[in-house]
């Protein structure tokens, strides 16, 4: 168990921390990556429904089960999980830089280049930091 005692007390401290050391802006650090990847993951969504809906759509085109749409909402998930999964992981390491602590990455770009030089292209969907 770490010792270590937690930079923040609170969400309301948190929240208070970061507007007074880094301006509103600090609220929003990260978050360029996910909102980039907004419109590809819809994309990908709809896209994947699609295909499980197409899949399990019989030759009669009969009304599909309840179960049957819920197996095409899971194709929805698969797909968009390649796009959202480095979105993520890319928001959350820029997040737990400080201002206070020497800053590893200098934006979304710097990240990924620095995760596929050091540890290859499949960091990039890795979930720890």
């Amino acid at each position: 168990m770490s010792t270590e005692k937690p930079q923040y007390k609170g969400t309301f401290d948190c929240f208070t921390k970061i507007v007074r050391n880094e301006s509103a802006v600090g609220l929003y650090k990260g978050m360029g990556a996910p909102i980039t990847g907004v419109a590809p993951i819809f994309a990908l969504s709809f896209l994947g429904y699609g295909a499980g809906k197409k899949v399990l759509t019989n030759e009669n085109n009969d009304k599909l089960a309840h179960w049957q749409y819920f197996v095409a909402g899971s194709f929805s998930g698969i797909t968009t999980a390649a796009i959202t999964a480095p979105g993520e992981r890319i928001k959350c390491l820029l997040q737990i830089q400080s201002n206070e602590t020497a800053k590893v990455y200098s934006g979304p770009v710097d990240v990924v280049r620095k995760l596929v030089r050091q540890h290859g292209v499949t960091s990039v969907f890795k979930g720890e930091f």
